[in-house]
């Protein structure tokens, strides 16, 4: 599969903001996530940012700079997008959801393909703070039956799997 750099310039269609608080969107109609202080109601995910340092959204599915096929032809399955904080030393990768129930493992699914991606071409040890975040609008308090899975998660990719819809974005020294 062809190399990807998740953090050349050129795959970054947002500003880096410091919003206190923020908000993750998913159109569902094709196109990118995005990171907004407007319009509320259409909000999957809150970014919390008390510490009002900078941070940014790279959208990653439907973004061309990620746009990867498998040999079959068939396009490889990635999270909505990631966010880069921390002065560049923390990472959340993000799958949006706004569906009633089943959600969790398909969400699931999304962020191992990508994190798989992103362990193919870059260090994850180059990060002291790494997390995996499930946001499904519908069912913004999960149940804590996933244990076991988000162990396994971690042992696996090294991510913390997480299934909440605020992200906070803890600032500060290792």
């Amino acid at each position: 599969m062809q190399k990807i750099n998740f953090f050349d310039a050129s795959n970054f269609v947002e500003a880096e903001r410091n919003d206190t608080i923020s908000g993750l969107v998913d159109s569902r109609d094709g196109s990118m996530a995005y990171s907004t202080t407007e319009d509320r109601e259409s909000w999957v995910a809150e970014v919390e940012n008390k510490s009002n340092k900078w941070f940014r959204f790279v959208p990653i599915d439907y973004n061309p700079a990620f746009d990867l096929r498998r040999e079959s032809g068939d396009m490889v399955s990635k999270c909505g997008g990631m966010i880069i904080y921390d002065n560049d030393r923390s990472l959340a990768f993000v799958e949006l959801k706004d569906v009633r129930i089943g959600a969790a493992a398909d969400a699931w699914a999304q962020l191992e393909s990508t994190i798989v991606l992103f362990h193919e071409n870059h260090d994850h040890r180059n990060f002291h703070r790494r997390f995996a975040y499930v946001a499904n609008k519908r069912h913004p308090h999960f149940n804590y039956s996933h244990k076991t899975t988000s162990q396994e998660f971690y042992n696996r990719l090294h991510f913390r799997l997480l299934e909440q819809n605020r992200i906070s974005l803890i600032q500060g020294a290792r």
